[in-house]
């Protein structure tokens, strides 16, 4: 199990696979969080094309240990997954359903597309686990907006739908322990016309903070065609930026 931390690499020129991955499979370098690590595994994601027809593919999901051999966790078309932090669950969205397996690749609940999302021509995205690893988000999109956030609880299997807010921003980041979000109404530009046109507006973007459970919404800054990058630094606490210069909001603790 030596090469297995070179063969879930990114990098361009690492196109070997471990022996225990089927020959023609390579790490899916086009999707998006391809690799997870957690404690002693590491999970990846790895693509199949038929040389011959490259209509015909297939997506595998593997994990991997220095104590156990490579274990395949689930198969299919167009896979993303989510891996728990503590191992107990890995979700994998398949086709808009959501698959939960074990560590061992035991499918332990299957939510179905028709269960999950329950709009039209939206798409199911899996978000984040809560540090808890009872919880997992996924959202549902249409194009570049986020029109819903789906809360899953894996104790008792009960889903929750949050569609209050229309998160049309490319910046819009989740707290998975609170459901708070943070987010701007920086706008997506589709084209570099677009851009150039919203920097000379002088339009004023706003930051904010909306929380999923209670409603409540909280303006933090304002500033001039700013693009804020926030991101969580904890529970309580919004890192963002200003230009160059970075800032600080506290939220108040519960």
């Amino acid at each position: 199990m030596g090469l297995m931390v070179s063969c879930v690499s990114n990098d361009a020129n690492q196109d070997n696979d471990l022996e225990e991955i089927p020959k023609g499979y390579k790490l899916n370098k086009n999707q998006l969080d391809n690799v997870e690590f957690h404690e002693d595994r590491i999970y990846g994601l790895y693509r199949w094309v038929n040389p011959e027809d490259n209509s015909d593919w297939k997506d595998a999901l593997w994990s991997f240990s220095p104590y156990e051999e490579a274990n395949l966790i689930a198969e299919g078309k167009g896979l993303s997954f989510r891996v728990s932090k503590n191992n107990e669950y890995i979700a994998v969205e398949k086709q808009g359903a959501i698959e939960f397996y074990s560590e061992d690749g035991n499918l332990l609940k299957l939510i179905s597309s028709e269960t999950i999302n329950t709009e039209d021509y939206a798409m199911v995205q899996l978000e984040k686990w809560n540090d808890n690893s009872n919880t997992l988000w996924c959202s549902l999109n249409e194009t570049y907006n986020t029109i819903a956030y789906i809360k899953i609880n894996t104790e008792t299997w009960a889903l929750e739908k949050y569609d209050d807010l229309n998160f049309n921003s490319a910046e819009h980041v989740l707290n998975p322990n609170t459901g708070w979000i943070v987010y701007s109404d920086y706008p997506v530009f589709l084209e570099i016309t677009a851009f150039d046109e919203y920097m000379k507006s002088e339009q004023m973007t706003t930051l904010s903070i909306y929380n999923l459970l209670t409603k409540e919404n909280i303006e933090i800054e304002k500033s001039e065609t700013n693009p804020f990058k926030p991101k969580w630094s904890n529970d309580h606490e919004i890192l963002y930026y200003i230009g160059n210069q970075p800032f600080f909001y506290k939220l108040k603790e519960q």
